[in-house]
């Protein structure tokens, strides 16, 4: 079985690892290579076993695979905290629609951790980051998500 850990930062590390969950989703989302690549630690490891390089691939495909997140014409970027064995770890929510939606009066912009909004064929990648050395030192897809963990702290 495998234990579950909380990990508590300063206010100061929080704003500095959510500065780097912004500059990783632009540089993601606009497909820069050599920003993502300068965002990561080089002893970091990605996705449970991928060194640097090989996540720079990955990140890549993802971008370029059949739905072309890197051509969509509107993205955004949600943030919350995962609630599986990394209690608390960030998470970076990005959401891409192809076609721009504000040409239609029933869109609204998701919350974090809601499902993809269907109708506009939006695609949700959720990612948990850690960090080391001001730099991305992990990156996996967290399998529970929480847009805040005020409740879960209260209850501890």
């Amino acid at each position: 079985m495998e234990k579950v850990t909380i990990s508590r930062i300063s206010e100061k590390e929080q704003q500095e690892n959510s500065l780097l969950l912004m500059e990783f989703f632009h540089a993601f989302s606009s497909g820069v290579l050599y920003k993502l690549e300068q965002l990561l630690h080089d002893d970091g490891v990605f996705f449970g076993k991928f060194n640097k390089q090989k996540t720079i691939s990955i990140l890549y495909k993802l971008l370029h695979d059949e739905k072309r997140l890197v051509h969509a014409h509107f993205s955004y970027q949600n943030q919350g905290f995962s609630t599986d064995l990394r209690m608390g770890e960030p998470v970076l929510e990005m959401r891409f629609i192809p076609e721009y939606p504000f040409d239609d009066d029933n869109y609204e912009r998701s919350n974090f951790g809601e499902a993809p909004n269907l109708p506009f064929n939006e695609t949700v990648i959720r990612m948990a980051i850690g960090f080391k050395d001001r730099q991305i030192y992990s990156i996996r897809y967290p399998k529970k998500v929480k847009a805040c963990l005020k409740e879960v702290m209260e209850r501890n």
